[in-house]
């Protein structure tokens, strides 16, 4: 109980500084009442989900990594945009 109470006011503080900068990521990882690690869609406030499947995971490290995984293909999509290319080319 005292580790999640821990991570409950670990993800405080984070969403805390989150705010304070004004980036946030699109996903995020919460512990469901079963135990589970979900993956958050912050943007759809939602489960994440692959196909017909919600992103849940037996441990937090799995539902982690997957994050990071969703976030970078999201980086990415957004490095690759033409709007993105076009402004990297103005100096």
């Amino acid at each position: 109980m005292a580790d999640y109470a821990a991570g409950f006011e670990r993800q405080a503080v984070e969403d805390d500084m989150a705010m304070e900068t004004g980036t946030t990521d699109r996903y995020e990882c919460l512990l469901d009442p079963l135990d589970h690690y979900v993956v958050w869609d912050n943007a759809t406030d939602l489960p994440g989900m692959m196909g017909d499947e919600i992103l849940a995971f037996t441990t937090r490290r799995e539902a982690l990594a997957a994050i990071d995984l969703l976030n970078q293909a999201i980086a990415e999509s957004r490095s690759s945009s033409p709007v993105s290319r076009a402004a990297g080319r103005r100096q």
